[in-house]
């Protein structure tokens, strides 16, 4: 089965419980935070109107009309008509689906959006240096979970609650906040203010070629033992046994820390020190470099995400553990694997729990922007109820709870996809991955530098975990 061909076998109920569980578990690791800030009404004057101009073109066909349900909004959504901003975005499925429909937003309030489009690696970078610069260059951004403490902390994005409690710009009643994962609310949460709002919610997983399965008899794996088993005898000078990233920096953290917390072991401890170069811990990276370079394609040490979801889909790889949002993607039409792709949840350590890693793409807007409220309104329709079907069912996960509940979702939906996100939902543990913290993306840099000398090898997994948890031991007590 594929997405968008046959209508899942998996219960409405079932899929809900899983995010709602989900939201209530990340939610649940935060402490007690006080009331956010009062509302206060934006002081940021209209932009003038342009020119009087042909209307905007209507919605291309085949695409949704997201439009008229936007106007039952009680807003004056050309309150800035006339006005340009531009938005930071990273390459993802998120991005991909939301292009499309930009003219309509455009249509609906006057309001022309520019997306500055960058590959992943790419965009981290430049929002580092946007944000810590206070550039105005931008309206609205993506932002990754694993990044939001650092801008957080940095006061490099607008509190949104003085917006959304504005009723000039925000109407709560269509907008239903409440709807919205509460892990993903937690994620852009700091202190009670809400500083970004989630886009997308995935977890980590096993993709595997059901097809070649079947062909020689196989179930697939529940541990990594079993996995790298599998691996070896799938390998063929045309099909490599597996594949997952390798890239230095976010993409290769994320990966391993799946695995890492897989294995029972630990990054920090209760105190925040390192701890991840326990025995369960070389145990961990020795799997995940064993995989790689005896069962893996050439070249994954240069590999993201996306080089390796192109190696996936193009046939070249029996197995793939990656985030679950790029299910969709993988087995996008025209793909040579459509329809011949199962989902299960992250294998374990024999004796050991999977605990997958998660994710949340979120969206803010940058405390140096000179349009706020143009931004903030775009942010806004861009994360409404409204958009969660057409972006949902464009490929991107969604991250809100009535989306995974739809029937127009669940229709569209690979029902083996559905299963292993409601298995990785229930598995998550998100108090063991520190990303609120805002020195995370430091930490990411030391512990990954030191996992890319163990797959050149300039180390030994021992060593190289030992150095990486001195430089995080210096990072964790400065």
């Amino acid at each position: 089965m594929s997405f968008r061909t046959t209508r899942p076998m998996i219960t409405t109920v079932c899929v809900l419980l899983v995010f709602s569980m989900l939201g209530t578990i990340l939610a649940g690791c935060a402490p007690a935070q006080p009331p956010p800030p009062p509302a206060v009404a934006s002081t940021e004057a209209p932009a003038a109107a342009a020119p009087t101009t042909a209307p905007a073109a209507a919605p291309m066909p085949g695409l949704p009309d997201v439009v008229t349900p936007s106007k039952a909004a009680k807003i004056d959504w050309q309150q800035y008509k006339g006005t340009t901003i531009n938005a930071l975005v990273a390459k993802h499925w998120w991005s991909d689906a939301i292009q499309p429909l930009l003219p309509q937003f455009e249509q609906l309030t006057g309001i022309k959006v520019n997306f500055d489009i960058l590959s992943q690696d790419t965009y981290f970078t430049k929002a580092l240096t946007v944000l810590s610069s206070k550039s105005p260059a931008y309206d609205f951004l993506m932002v990754g979970n694993a990044e939001v403490g650092q801008y957080m902390a940095g006061g490099w994005l607008e509190a949104l609650d003085p917006y959304m409690n504005n009723a000039k710009l925000t109407d709560l009643a269509w907008y239903e906040k409440d709807d919205i994962l509460a892990g993903g609310l937690k994620a852009g949460n700091k202190n009670g203010a809400q500083y970004a709002l989630p886009i997308s919610s995935e977890g980590e997983m096993l993709f595997y070629r059901k097809d070649v399965f079947e062909q020689k008899g196989l179930q697939p794996p529940t541990t990594f033992d079993e996995m790298y088993a599998i691996a070896k005898q799938l390998k063929t000078d045309d099909m490599a046994g597996y594949v997952t990233r390798g890239k230095l920096g976010a993409d290769l953290m994320w990966e391993w820390v799946g695995f890492l917390l897989s294995y029972g072991g630990r990054l920090l401890d209760d105190q925040g020190k390192p701890v991840f170069n326990s025995p369960e811990g070389i145990a961990a990276t020795e799997m995940y470099y064993k995989l790689l370079k005896e069962t893996g394609p050439d070249g994954t040490i240069n590999w993201s995400w996306m080089e390796a979801a192109e190696n996936f889909a193009q046939g070249k790889s029996a197995m793939f553990v990656e985030a679950g949002g790029i299910g969709p993607v993988v087995e996008k039409e025209g793909n040579p694997v459509v329809g011949k792709v199962s989902y299960v949840a992250l294998p374990h350590a024999e004796g050991k729990a999977s605990i997958p890693n998660y994710w949340y793409w979120l969206v803010g807007v940058p405390a140096a922007s000179k349009q706020k409220d143009a931004g903030y309104l775009f942010l806004q329709w861009a994360t409404s109820k409204t958009l969660g079907v057409p972006l949902a069912t464009a490929g991107s996960s969604p991250a809100r709870a009535s989306i995974w509940n739809s029937p127009e979702f669940l229709s569209w939906a690979n029902p083996d996809w559905a299963a292993a996100s409601v298995a990785t939902g229930q598995a998550v543990q998100p108090n063991l991955i520190p990303y609120d913290r805002p020195d995370y993306p430091e930490i990411t840099d030391a512990v990954t530098t030191e996992l890319n000398n163990i797959h050149t090898g300039v180390k030994d997994v021992k060593t190289a975990l030992d150095d990486a948890a001195a430089k995080v031991e210096k990072i964790v007590t400065k």
